[in-house]
């Protein structure tokens, strides 16, 4: 099963990485990565848990996770923000 978890999460990241590389706009990309990390981070993290079946490092796989899930999207937040306040090409030019 972790072998599996983890060719998984292998496969999560090529076609991410295919994606990130078809999106022409950058909250495309940005988006696509935040979704890979997030996935692909998921099922490691599951499929070293199974493999150690141990409480002690199971706690910190959760840990982990639990950080990367709150900090993911605030930081994809930030930087879309950022990039939003940059780009004036969404404006009408009529103002």
């Amino acid at each position: 099963m972790t072998s599996l978890l983890l060719m998984l999460s292998w496969l999560f990241i090529v076609f991410g990485m295919i994606g990130i590389f078809k999106f022409k706009s950058f909250y495309g990309r940005l988006i696509t990565s935040s979704k890979i990390d997030s996935a692909a981070l998921l099922l490691i993290l599951t499929g070293l848990a199974l493999y150690r079946q141990d409480m002690y490092y199971t706690s910190r796989y959760f840990m982990i996770l639990l950080f990367m899930f709150i900090t993911n999207p605030v930081t994809t937040h930030l930087i879309a923000k950022k990039r939003h306040k940059e780009d004036k090409s969404w404006k009408s030019s009529s103002s």
